[in-house]
């Protein structure tokens, strides 16, 4: 193991090199001991970088390839691996961006181990890739996630003005949108749990925003929900089919598709399919061909 950390972590390697190191790294996960997890995880911090494309791969991301090759067990994440994850938590707030997004996108493979709420927190991190990486990882969490990790995120939407300086507050909170709708697509036991009804709720409370990111990324999280959730909310979504951005246009045409119905939207939506945007016509199309096909 030891000649494969070494190889992983060699800056005048070719990026093949560090490719195979972590591969063989994750062949002999059977054998790899903490001390061995925390050599792979410290590399996460390296600085070292390399140009994007053609298999090229810097020390940080042939460690995230290690670790994920590593966590890969028959039968589950193998505990030298879960026994990282403080050290990946740790990670997750270190000054350096690239290091932080790489300890978010660790997280997400080690399943029910993971502590998502060290990724919650990078939903209002100052740099977008970190904001990503965290709505990527919750994604991928989402079967694991608890009752509080989904309050946790949906309390970035009232108050994002709460983060940190620097943020985006904008893009902060039509990230925490983009994340639960994500979530509750990914987990179909979120699409019936008693939290919804609460979640969709403060969901369209953003429709109002004047941020039309943030008011696309409200209709597509209440879509998502399912009408069961977001039944209660058609008359707020069914407004922003006038809406002047033609992004929310867009959005709102497909939530009405699959949260409402063609005898109550369809005249609404037919006349959209003249709109001068061609995206909100064809979203008008498709909506009408699913009300047909159902």
């Amino acid at each position: 193991m030891q000649t494969h950390l070494t190889a992983l972590a060699d800056e005048s390697a070719e990026s093949s090199v560090r490719r195979e190191a972590a591969l063989a790294c994750g062949a002999l996960r059977d054998q790899a001991t903490p001390s061995d997890v925390a050599q792979v995880l410290a590399l996460l911090s390296s600085t070292h970088d390399c140009e994007v494309g053609g298999g090229a791969i810097s020390v940080r991301r042939a460690a995230l390839l290690a670790f994920t090759e590593l966590a890969r067990g028959d039968d589950g994440v193998p505990a030298a691996v879960a026994s990282g994850v403080t050290q990946v938590t740790e990670l997750t707030q270190a000054d350096d961006e690239a290091t932080r997004e790489m300890a978010v996108r660790a997280m997400a493979v080690l399943g029910a181990h993971a502590d998502a709420h060290s990724v919650v927190l990078r939903l209002q991190d100052s740099e977008e890739d970190v904001r990503a990486a965290a709505a990527d990882t919750l994604t991928v969490l989402a079967d694991t996630l608890a009752v509080t990790d989904l309050e946790a995120i949906a309390a970035r939407l009232p108050t994002p003005a709460g983060a940190s300086d620097g943020d985006d507050a904008d893009a902060v909170r039509a990230t925490a949108l983009q994340t639960l709708g994500a979530v509750a697509a990914a987990a179909p036991r979120w699409r019936d749990h008693a939290l919804l009804p609460s979640l969709a709720a403060a969901t369209a409370a953003c429709l109002a925003d004047e941020a039309p990111p943030t008011r696309a990324a409200a209709l597509g999280a209440l879509a998502a929900f399912g009408p069961m959730a977001s039944a209660a909310h058609l008359d707020a979504v069914a407004a922003l089919l006038e809406d002047e951005a033609a992004a929310v246009r867009v959005a709102a045409v497909g939530a009405l598709g699959r949260l409402g119905s063609a005898e109550s939207h369809a005249e609404a939506l037919s006349e959209l399919l003249g709109d001068p945007d061609r995206g909100v016509r064809g979203a008008v199309t498709g909506a009408l061909k699913q009300w047909e096909a159902a």
